[in-house]
């Protein structure tokens, strides 16, 4: 004879995780109280509410026994893993050029030199990673082109990120001064800006780019490698946050946050922890990821001398600051 269930039972949306649930008896009842997980045709038995060892992206059915009496059933499917999308920079960049422009005078003056526009996307509806390059890159050519007034500071080298804090910006000069008995740069930046390299999603109605990219699963961790080249008293962060996007406000459910001004020149691996907490019970629709070279508003620069000399302009030359690689960035799952 078939039994009908007295009790019932709900599994929150916010109680279901990558590879474990909570099942919650909605009845206030005093009676001792076990759980099952469905496998195949057979019922599997749990002493906890929380069911774990579970697959991700599963669809599972699950029912409680109240002083050994059946609940209702009810079905879940666990999250999906979401990885990163390149997160070990495998994949070649794209790049625009700005061709050079020159404001030399029978060979004298700014001998301009090809800008190039690097983009970690090949199309922007894609995109998962956005720098401020077009920012650094921004200067009108027409009235020179040269790599201390246009220049990309975030750019994909050797199978990694290279975050570079950067002088630019149209009226950016660049020469040298005598020193200490020798001849030394001495560049004078228009701007300066911290390098980025930051997580994004594209939005369709407006063409451009919202910080934050979309996310239903909740990681634990996220580890990630890199190297440090402090100039000055400068420091980097790295940021990175779960949050449910609510109209014009983000809540925040898990969050983490690293920064250092110590020197670092060897690849070394950093992770961060995503506690939830009290807001455990929040679904997340979106995940922020930020690398910056410098913490600072007015960041330390020092002059890089190039091959183009005075009577070209110094156009190779660049004005730069500290420096942040960063290489394999990956969320964990517990």
């Amino acid at each position: 004879m078939e039994v009908t269930p007295v009790f019932t039972i709900v599994v929150p949306e916010g109680g279901v995780w990558t590879n474990r649930a909570t099942i919650q008896v909605v009845e206030d009842v005093k009676y001792s109280k076990s759980y099952q997980l469905k496998v195949g045709e057979k019922w599997q038995d749990y002493s906890d509410a929380t069911i774990t060892g579970l697959q991700p992206n599963t669809t599972y059915t699950v029912r409680a026994l109240v002083n050994n009496w059946p609940t209702t059933e009810a079905t879940f499917t666990t999250e999906d893993v979401f990885q990163i999308p390149d997160g070990g920079f495998d994949k070649e960049w794209t790049k625009d050029v700005i061709d050079a422009v020159s404001t030399d005078l029978f060979g004298v003056g700014l001998v301009g030199r090809d800008i190039d526009v690097w983009y970690p996307y090949s199309e922007k509806q894609n995109a998962f990673w956005s720098t401020n390059n077009l920012v650094t890159t921004s200067a009108d050519p027409s009235l020179g082109t040269a790599y201390y007034i246009q220049y990309s500071g975030t750019k994909r080298v050797n199978d990694a990120v290279e975050i570079t804090t950067l002088g630019y910006g149209y009226g950016s000069r660049f020469t040298e001064k005598f020193q200490n008995w020798e001849w030394v740069p001495n560049p004078s930046p228009k701007e300066l800006l911290t390098g980025a390299l930051f997580a994004v999603s594209y939005d369709e109605e407006t063409s451009s780019f919202v910080e934050g990219y979309k996310i239903s699963s909740r990681p634990q961790k996220m580890s990630f490698k890199y190297k440090y080249l402090p100039y000055g008293t400068d420091a980097c962060k790295v940021k990175v946050a779960i949050i449910r996007r609510e109209a014009e406000n983000d809540v925040i459910l898990a969050s983490d946050e690293f920064t250092t001004n110590v020197k670092n020149d060897v690849l070394s691996t950093k992770t961060l922890n995503l506690n939830y907490g009290e807001k455990s019970y929040l679904k997340p629709t979106h995940i922020i990821i930020r690398f910056e070279s410098s913490t600072s508003s007015s960041p330390s620069y020092y002059g890089i001398k190039g091959s183009d000399g005075a009577l070209k302009g110094y156009a190779d030359s660049k004005c730069i600051g500290s420096v942040l690689t960063i290489d394999d960035v990956e969320l964990i799952y517990e």
